[in-house]
């Protein structure tokens, strides 16, 4: 939606940090909000169901680490919508400079580092 965009990059000026959830079934556009330097976190949220809301504030506040891996590639483009987002972008991509990926088919990333 338009309006959550535009509010995404009015926080961004002012800089707030963010940390996107994004809760969705398939992967959407994120028109570069993804790429702003105040977006500190992404968390991506497949359909949680009824208990996903607690979920969710839990992995933000801190009571859990988050972990996974992404189970898709995440488009920058609708023209990379045309190849499934269910293999490595290497795998389906004809190398065209329209199908960039956000993440790439397997990226995750969780709070600690090992050492």
């Amino acid at each position: 939606d338009a309006g959550q965009l535009d509010l995404v990059r009015v926080l961004a000026s002012a800089g707030t940090p963010i940390a996107l959830v994004l809760v969705t079934g398939r992967p959407r556009l994120l028109h570069g909000v993804e790429a702003l330097p105040q977006v500190n976190a992404v968390l991506q949220s497949f359909l949680p169901g009824p208990h996903g809301g607690a979920a969710l504030a839990d992995a933000l506040v801190g009571t859990f680490e988050p972990s996974g891996r992404l189970p898709i590639s995440w488009p920058t483009a609708a023209s990379s919508l045309l190849y499934p987002h269910w293999h490595a972008v290497t795998q389906q991509c004809d190398g065209s400079p329209n199908c960039g990926v956000a993440w790439p088919f397997g990226h995750g990333l969780s709070y600690s580092r090992l050492q």
